[in-house]
């Protein structure tokens, strides 16, 4: 998925020096793909002043303030933006965008099916060119429908595979190169977990293996979450872990990358709460951790760099409880002192 439009460069050399949120701007980007206007209308740009991607940000806050129909607000954040330095056509795009997101409601109203799903994948598309993978096109139009009391329709209007007319770039996206990793669970089942790149375009099929080929200084990163990306929770949680438990996951990645990252990342709900990472060995890693008491969902992913195979197929991870040293035994131990 193309970032360029959103990506982290600096507005200042000055401002990089300064403590901020290395991670705002790609929450942002996130909840702007979406449609979470009411995170971004809530961004404090006073707070933001010295922030390195302050421009983008503020144009970021005004798209969300202009969606929840705060036009004056949007109007002054926008003309911020401008005088931080924004690209004037990304101003343009995102204004676009958001007619686009607009006439998709519009459309959805008026009972237009095939222009209710045309309309959000123009939105996102328009926007940020390669934001439109499927799962963020009916995530945003969930977002959208149930706002204006039409969720039900969901099935109906955007279908979870794209239509034989869909636009060729939402063809390509939907079968991104892939396989399945084999997960044992906790509880002793096992399930076929879908892994999805990040930059389809760094992958190619070959039989049953994965070739990557990635420009020297860049990464790609594989993850069970169907959008690509890491900073929303996934839509769903294939894994069933306990909150404030421990867990041991070992495995091993067919991979030639004998220096590849392996990662878990949580959620509650809707927001990242913790990342635990590894560099595997030999191709083989092994992390402990615990759970936050706000655990709801996790997604597994891998960092790869260079170039060579990945064969997912002879791949295995495993999942194990540890012995439980819940936050209510913690309690009762200290009762007990008392």
């Amino acid at each position: 998925m193309s970032q360029e439009p959103m990506g982290n460069g600096s507005e200042t050399e000055s401002a990089e020096t300064l403590p901020h949120d290395v991670h705002l701007l790609e929450r942002a980007r996130a909840q702007w793909q979406f449609g979470q206007w009411h995170a971004l209308a809530a961004l404090d740009l006073d707070a933001l002043h010295h922030h390195p991607d302050r421009a983008k940000l503020a144009l970021l806050a005004a798209t969300g303030l202009a969606q929840r129909g705060q036009t004056a607000q949007a109007h002054q954040l926008t003309r911020k933006a401008i005088d931080w330095g924004v690209d004037r056509e990304l101003v343009k795009r995102l204004l676009l965008s958001g007619m686009h997101n607009s006439l998709a409601r519009a459309a959805a109203l008026a009972g237009h099916d095939k222009r209710v799903r045309r309309h959000f994948e123009d939105a996102l598309h328009v926007g940020i060119p390669g934001a439109a993978a499927p799962m963020a096109v009916r995530a945003r139009a969930e977002t959208e429908l149930t706002q204006i009391g039409l969720d039900q329709a969901l099935p109906r209007l955007i279908p979870t595979a794209p239509l034989p007319d869909a636009p060729s770039y939402l063809k390509r996206e939907a079968t991104p190169p892939g396989q399945d990793l084999m997960v044992l669970l906790p509880d002793r089942g096992q399930r076929q977990i879908r892994l999805y790149p990040d930059n389809p375009n760094y992958l190619r099929q070959l039989e049953d293996r994965l070739i990557f080929d990635i420009p020297e200084g860049n990464t790609l990163i594989i993850s069970s979450n169907p959008d690509g990306q890491l900073a929303l929770a996934p839509l769903r949680d294939p894994f069933g872990l306990a909150p404030a438990t421990d867990y041991r996951v070992t495995g091993h990645l067919s991979c030639s990358d004998r220096h590849l990252t392996a990662c878990l990342v949580e959620y509650d709900p809707q927001e990242r709460l913790s990342d635990h990472s590894a560099r595997a060995i030999d191709n083989r890693f092994d992390l402990h951790f615990r759970t936050s008491r706000h655990h709801a969902r996790l997604c597994i992913a891998f960092r790869i760099a260079g170039c060579g195979e990945l064969d997912l197929a002879g791949s295995v991870l495993r999942i194990q409880q540890l012995a439980q040293t819940t936050l209510v035994a913690d309690d009762t131990r200290a009762s007990l002192r008392h």
